[in-house]
């Protein structure tokens, strides 16, 4: 699965014709999964977020950033699916709030229940 995104939200109030704050303009994520068993699967993300401006007054960015992500999920049984994941798999130092880091490599793990 591919998805782009451009955004161009500007300000119709006091800042007209600005760039709106923590917008991106360009937004793009892969999703590849591969079925290993029927019940088994692992996928590979990736997502580029293009630079924002921090301000309303469009003078200050946060840089661009890229971050993969891979994972595992199992479904024993047809209402219950188990997973793994690892986000920010290359321990990207980046901000989505300008001050505010966001966490390396995240390992996470847990089961769905669909009822």
């Amino acid at each position: 699965l591919l998805c782009y995104t451009y955004l161009h939200a500007q300000d119709v109030k006091e800042f007209k014709g600005n760039i709106l704050p923590y917008g991106p303009h360009h937004t793009l994520n892969l999703n590849l999964q591969y079925k290993l068993q029927d019940n088994l699967r692992t996928y590979i993300e990736g997502s580029l977020i293009g630079e924002r401006y921090t301000n309303r007054e469009n003078t200050e960015k946060l840089p661009a950033y890229s971050l993969i992500g891979t994972g595992f999920t199992y479904k024993p049984v047809p209402n219950i699916e188990t997973f793994v994941r690892v986000e920010n798999l290359l321990d990207v130092r980046y901000e989505n709030i300008n001050g505010y880091p966001m966490p390396g490599i995240t390992i996470r793990g847990g089961v769905d229940i669909a009822l």
